[in-house]
């Protein structure tokens, strides 16, 4: 976490104010740039695989937030092609033409949407049914947009269709691994307790209120090197079915880390609602030494919803 002091030491210098207690937060840069350009593309690689020269160790994982970077990356820079992009569910519709010159949709207009796929290691035999399911809303992954709206999807048509890539037949090797290494023998006890990241998960409708709600919790301790680190998270998704310009998150954090001579804590709050026009943000942090305040830091910032 980058707002921790630096170890093995933790020292609460000025260095570590400046350059990470009070950095500006991440997402106050990302929200001001709504739209793709060149804040995102400049730096890069799928823009300009051109500049890749060496040769690269890529790791990657099936639920990671980017899991298509790698095979993304296979694609391009291979001379072969053989790597394809292969399931799941986003775009915004104001971006079907250009993802850098928007168009709002017209109400009552047919539109063709063409939708990548995410990549997957899943393989379907022959006789196998495929379920494809489209939705036209992702909550909480996917802030709602500013007006409730109704859309269909065309059915029984030549453009409505999902493609799949099809493996050639082939014999293939099969590949030889080599044993696996002697298991080490770590004697010290580095996780004191560990807990799942779905320790608490809640999903709340109220009819009355026509909202929806979804609340996150998770708790984990450690122990590394005789510093015992508690971490604590909760985070709250609220949205609105008739007014989805409502919408809110809030989140919280701490982490608590016990030393041989000191005890540091460190939280902080992160709260965003919106409305037709603008994201209300408010961040806090709070820095305690032996349960002692130490370092306050607070944004509170408006910005104007770009088209979306």
């Amino acid at each position: 976490m980058i707002l921790l002091p630096q170890t093995p030491t933790y020292e609460l210098d000025e260095d570590y104010f400046k350059n990470r207690f009070e950095s500006y937060p991440w997402f106050l840069t990302y929200a001001k740039q709504q739209r793709d350009g060149d804040f995102w593309r400049r730096n890069s690689l799928r823009w300009q695989y051109d500049k890749l020269k060496i040769p690269a160790y890529l790791i990657g994982g099936l639920l990671d937030g980017y899991r298509d970077s790698v095979p993304r990356m296979l694609e391009n820079v291979r001379p072969d092609g053989t790597v394809s992009l292969v399931t799941g569910r986003l775009l915004n519709g104001s971006q079907r033409d250009s993802r850098l010159e928007p168009e709002p949709l017209e109400p009552g207009e047919i539109y063709d949407l063409e939708i990548d796929l995410h990549f997957t290691t899943w393989t379907f035999k022959a006789g196998h049914r495929v379920r494809l399911a489209v939705s036209n809303a992702l909550f909480p992954m996917i802030w709602p947009t500013p007006h409730p709206m109704t859309t269909e999807l065309q059915l029984g048509v030549e453009n409505t269709r999902m493609e799949l890539p099809v493996i050639p037949p082939a014999e293939r090797k099969v590949p030889a691994f080599l044993p696996p290494e002697p298991r080490e023998e770590i004697t010290e006890v580095r996780y004191l307790e560990s807990v799942p990241f779905l320790d608490f998960y809640e999903y709340k409708r109220d009819l009355s209120r026509t909202t929806t709600s979804v609340e996150w919790k998770s708790h984990s301790v450690t122990v590394d090197h005789g510093r015992r680190h508690r971490t604590d998270e909760r985070n709250y998704y609220e949205t609105n079915d008739n007014r989805p310009a409502e919408s809110r998150f809030s989140g919280e954090a701490k982490t608590t880390i016990d030393l041989e001579d000191r005890k540091l804590e460190l939280r902080s709050t992160f709260d965003v609602r919106s409305d037709e026009k603008n994201f209300y943000v408010k961040i806090i942090r709070h820095l305690f030494k032996d349960d002692e305040l130490l370092r306050q830091r607070e944004w509170n910032e408006t910005i104007p919803r770009m088209f979306n």
